[in-house]
C-alpha cells in the first residue's frame, strides 16, 4: 500500500472496518442481453475487501461482451477463495490480503471457461516509486500507445490495480477493476469497483485485453483445473510460490498468525492513530470467511458431477471449510475482536483458538486435494 495514503484509506472505512460500498446479493452475476453494457456504462460496484476483485471484473467483462458468468463460479476456479494470499509488506493489515496483483494467476483459464480471449498486455516495468508523480506522468505516457490499440478494437482492458486513492468513495489502489480511457497528456482513467467511470490510475498494474471468444474449456476440465490452482495455492508452489513482497496458502496462515502474536492491536498504524486496529483483524477475517462461504456453496453445487471416486475427498474439502467458516464466524462479524486485540496475550489465545485450527484445515484440505486429483485423471 502506498503509505502516503493509509490514513486515507481508513477515513473511508466504515464503523463496521469494511469499505462502504453496499452491493446486492447475486449482483455479481450477469446475463446475456440484445444490447451489453459498455466498460463506461457497466453497473460494476462491490466490497473488495471481503471478495475476489478479479471475479468481479470477469463477471462485469463477461456482461459486456454478452456471456454468462457468475462470481462464485470464477471465486471458486480462481483459487482466490481456498486460502489467503498476504502482502507481508503492507503497513496497514486491513489491505494486506486484498491486492488484485496476486489473484489473476489463473485469468486465461477462467475467461476460457466462459467465452472470452485474454490477453497480458507487455507493459514495461515502472522503476520508480509511487508519489513520484513526473515519473510515473512520463511512464503514462510511454505505455499510453500499447493501451490504445485494444480500446480502439473495443476490446476490455481489466488491471488488477494502481489506481490513485481519491474521492467520497474511496478508490481503493489495488483492486481489479477497467481501463476506459487513455489520453495524450498521460491521463489514464478507469471504472473502479467503487462504482466511478471516471477513476483516476495512478501507474496500471498487470493489464489483460478480454475480447469475445469461445469456451474452450468445458465446466469439467475448468473444475479440475481450480483443483490444481487450489492445491497450489495451499501449498505455495507452482504459480504461487513465495515472492520478496506475497506469501499464499499456509505460509501466509503463518504471517497473518505471526502478525496476531506479536503486533497489539494487529494493524501498528491503526492502533497508533485511533486504537482502532482490530478493525483490521476483522477485516481479515471477515475476507477469508465470506470466501470460505462462497466456495463451499460452489463445491456443493458442483460436487455431484464430479468423477465418483473424487467425492469422498471432494466431501471432506467441504468438512474443512465449513470447519473454518465456524472458526470464524464469531469474529467475521461484530466486535468481539475489539475485545481480543487490546494485548497479546488475548491476540496469543486467539491465534491458538481460531488462526492455527484454520491453518489445520487447509493442511487437510491440501491432502484431500492430492487425493481427489489422483482419482480424477488429467484428460
Amino acid at each position: 500500500m502506498p503509505s502516503s495514503v493509509c490514513q486515507l484509506a481508513a477515513i473511508f472505512l466504515c464503523a463496521c472496518g469494511t469499505l462502504a460500498i453496499p452491493v446486492a446479493i447475486g449482483a455479481a452475476e450477469s446475463q446475456p442481453r440484445a444490447t451489453p453494457p459498455t466498460v463506461k456504462t457497466i453497473k460494476f460496484r462491490a466490497n473488495g475487501m471481503s471478495s475476489d476483485t478479479v471475479a468481479h471484473a470477469l463477471v462485469a467483462a463477461a456482461k459486456i461482451h454478452n456471456r454468462t458468468a457468475d462470481y462464485a463460479e470464477l471465486a471458486s476456479r480462481s483459487g482466490n477463495a481456498w486460502a489467503p494470499a498476504i502482502n507481508a509488506t503492507e503497513d496497514c493489515t486491513s489491505h494486506m490480503a486484498v491486492e488484485g496483483f496476486v489473484s489473476d494467476r489463473e485469468l486465461p483459464t477462467l475467461a476460457a471457461a466462459i467465452g472470452l480471449n485474454a490477453e497480458k498486455i507487455a507493459l514495461p516495468a515502472f522503476t520508480g516509486n509511487w508519489g513520484e508523480d513526473a515519473v510515473a506522468l512520463e511512464y503514462r505516457k510511454k505505455i499510453a500507445p500499447l493501451l490504445t490499440p485494444h480500446l480502439a478494437k473495443g476490446e476490455t482492458l481489466l488491471t488488477v490495480g494502481g489506481w490513485q486513492p481519491q474521492g467520497k468513495a474511496f478508490t481503493h489502489w489495488a483492486w481489479a477493476g477497467f481501463i476506459n480511457e487513455v489520453r495524450d497528456d498521460g491521463t489514464i482513467l478507469g471504472t473502479h469497483l467503487n462504482g466511478r467511470n471516471d477513476a483516476v490510475i495512478y501507474v496500471p498494474d498487470t493489464t489483460w485485453a478480454l475480447s469475445a471468444g469461445k469456451i474452450t474449456l468445458t465446466p469439467f476440465q475448468a473444475d479440475r483445473s481450480m483443483l490444481v490452482a487450489a492445491r497450489d495455492r495451499i501449498l505455495g508452489q507452482g504459480n504461487y510460490k513465495a515472492t520478496d513482497r506475497h506469501v499464499f496458502g499456509l505460509a501466509a496462515m503463518d504471517a497473518w498468525i505471526k502478525h496476531m502474536r506479536t503486533t497489539q492491536g494487529f494493524c501498528q498504524p491503526c492502533e497508533k492513530r485511533s486504537q482502532n486496529g482490530w478493525h483490521d483483524a476483522r477485516n481479515n477475517t471477515a475476507r477469508s470467511y465470506e470466501l470460505s462461504t462462497t466456495l463451499v456453496a460452489y463445491l456443493k453445487k458442483r460436487l455431484p458431477d464430479w468423477p465418483a471416486d473424487s467425492r469422498p475427498a471432494a466431501q471432506s474439502i467441504v468438512a474443512h471449510y465449513e470447519k473454518i467458516q465456524s472458526l470464524l464466524a464469531p469474529t467475521a462479524k461484530g466486535e468481539d475482536l475489539k475485545l481480543i486485540c487490546t494485548n497479546l496475550e488475548k491476540q496469543n489465545k486467539y491465534a491458538d483458538d481460531v488462526l492455527l485450527p484454520m491453518k489445520r484445515e487447509l493442511e487437510g484440505v491440501a491432502t484431500d486435494l492430492q487425493k481427489l486429483l489422483a482419482a480424477w485423471p488429467a484428460p
